[in-house]
């Protein structure tokens, strides 16, 4: 059994990308993993990038979100471009992009096999209109009397329907 706290060390709720990147990376110094001086360049880099995808075009993703290897690549390129400008070295670079793709910082990554919540829920929303049809129509075509104006079922109970959609 895994004693309390032996875990890594998670982010509190509600943690802010970059807190978490602040968190991951003092852990790191922490475990002797990498230097002050990297974790400062690191971060400094990582917060140039924050400000240069602020300003980027995002028409880039208007017609549908990035899949995860889309943000990867998009990443590793803002990483390349900061190893240019000599602000990090190539080996920081790669361990930014692994703390990335590890799920370490950044995003929480979209949802598996390329699909969105958009395209989930309007299919979602055409099932659900549909079976809602099909519920309305039945109500209206069953009625629980007779033509002597007797209920015609025994022991029916009306039926209520809470759906949210």
């Amino acid at each position: 059994m895994m004693p309390v706290g032996a875990g890594p060390a998670l982010p509190p709720p509600g943690a802010s990308p970059r807190d978490q990147a602040v968190n991951a990376l003092d852990t790191q110094v922490e475990d002797g993993e990498i230097t002050t001086e990297e974790a400062d360049a690191m971060l400094a880099a990582l917060d140039a990038i924050h400000e240069d995808h602020k300003t980027a075009d995002a028409s880039d993703f208007a017609a549908s979100p990035p899949s995860g290897e889309d943000i990867q690549a998009r990443f590793d390129t803002m990483l390349s471009d900061q190893v240019e400008t000599g602000a990090l070295t190539q080996d920081l670079a790669d361990q930014l992009s692994a703390m990335f793709e590890n799920g370490d910082i950044g995003p929480p990554p979209p949802p598996p096999g390329g699909s969105t919540s958009e395209n989930r829920g309007s299919d979602m929303d055409a099932d659900m209109r549909e079976i809602m049809n099909a519920i309305l129509e039945e109500t209206r075509n069953a009625s629980p009397y007779a033509a002597n104006g007797r209920t015609a079922f025994s022991g029916a109970s009306p039926l209520l329907a809470d759906f949210e959609v």
